[in-house]
C-alpha cells in the first residue's frame, strides 16, 4: 500500500529503493538482516525455532538437511542459548522473551550479513537481560566485521553501544555526530532538550524537564524547521525557511539557524 515517491536508499553504491524485486531478494536476509522490537509477534507460532533460525539458509545458500542442523545449532550456541539440540525442536510461546530475542538474533546473523538493523531490540526486556542482549549484539558483530543501524530511544543503550548517533525529528535527521559530539557538545535544540529531560541521579525531588508542545503530523510538507513551534532558541527565520544540515566540525552536522550564528531573536 505504500510506494517510494522521492530520495533514495543507497546501500554499497545501489539504490535499494528501486531496485528489482530479485535484486531485493538477495540482499534481504543475507547481506542485511533485521532485528525486531516484539520477539513475541514477529516470531511465527507454528514452526520451531530451527525452523525460523534456518530460514535464512533455506533462501540464500545451498547446505543438506545435516550441515544446515549443524549451523544452527553453532549460532545457537554463539547467541548463549542453553541445550541448543533441545531448544532448537521448541515452539516460541515455550521460550522466555530473553531467549526469544537471542532466537532473533540468532536469525538475523546466521547468514552473516554486512549490516544488521537492530529495531528497539530491547525494549520489552527486563534490565538484567537488556544488558546481555546488548554486549552479544556487540560482540556478535565485532566478530563477524558486521555494522549495526541501531534504533532506539533509550538514551542509555545509545551511549553504551554506539559509535556516531543521528538524532530525528520528524522523520529527518536534525544532528548527526560521534557519541562524544551528542553527548558533550550537543549542537541542535532538539537534542539538547532530549538530553536535559533523561532522569538523573542529582534532580530527585525536582519536575523532570519536558519538551513543550507536541511533534508536527508528518503529512505535512514543512517549509520552515519542524522544531520552530517548540523550540526555545526560536528566530523569525526559523518560521520562514528550512534549515538544512551544517558542518560544525569534521564528522558532527545539525539542521540549525543557530550553527550559522544566528541569534535567539523572539
Amino acid at each position: 500500500n505504500s510506494a517510494v515517491s522521492g530520495g533514495e536508499i543507497l546501500y554499497e553504491d545501489s539504490s535499494v529503493a528501486h531496485a528489482s524485486s530479485q535484486d531485493l531478494q538477495r540482499i534481504r536476509g543475507k547481506e542485511i538482516s533485521m532485528i525486531f522490537q516484539e520477539p513475541m509477534t514477529s516470531l511465527n507460532p507454528v514452526l520451531t525455532i530451527e525452523e525460523q533460525i534456518a530460514e535464512g539458509l533455506l533462501i540464500h545458500e545451498s547446505c543438506t538437511p545435516a550441515e544446515r542442523h549443524e549451523k544452527v545449532l553453532a549460532i545457537m550456541h554463539e547467541v548463549e542459548l542453553p541445550d541448543p539440540e533441545k531448544l532448537c525442536k521448541k515452539y516460541p510461546h515455550q521460550l522466555s522473551g530473553g531467549q526469544r530475542q537471542r532466537v532473533m538474533i540468532a536469525a538475523a546473523l546466521i547468514t552473516e550479513p554486512k549490516l544488521l538493523v537492530a529495531d528497539e531490540p530491547t525494549t520489552a526486556l527486563d534490565v538484567t537481560i537488556q544488558a546481555q542482549i546488548l554486549k552479544l549484539i556487540k560482540e556478535l558483530a565485532a566478530e563477524n566485521n558486521t555494522s549495526v543501524i541501531f534504533i532506539t530511544h533509550n538514551l542509555g543503550v545509545v551511549a553504551e553501544i554506539c559509535d556516531s548517533i543521528s538524532v530525528m525529528y520528524a522523520g529527518r535527521i536534525c544532528e548527526t555526530g560521534s557519541v562524544l559530539d551528542i553527548f558533550d557538545n550537543a549542537a541542535h535544540p532538539y537534542t539538547r532538550a532530549l538530553l536535559n529531560s533523561n532522569p538523573k541521579e542529582a534532580d530527585t525531588g525536582k519536575y523532570m524537564a519536558t519538551i513543550p508542545g507536541a511533534p508536527p503530523l508528518l503529512y505535512n510538507k514543512f517549509t520552515h524547521c519542524p522544531f520552530a513551534e517548540r523550540c526555545d532558541k526560536c528566530m523569525d527565520k526559523c518560521r520562514k525557511e528550512f534549515p538544512t544540515l551544517k558542518t560544525i566540525r569534521a564528522g558532527h552536522e545539525a539542521s540549525c539557524f543557530l550553527s550559522d550564528g544566528g541569534e535567539k531573536n523572539g
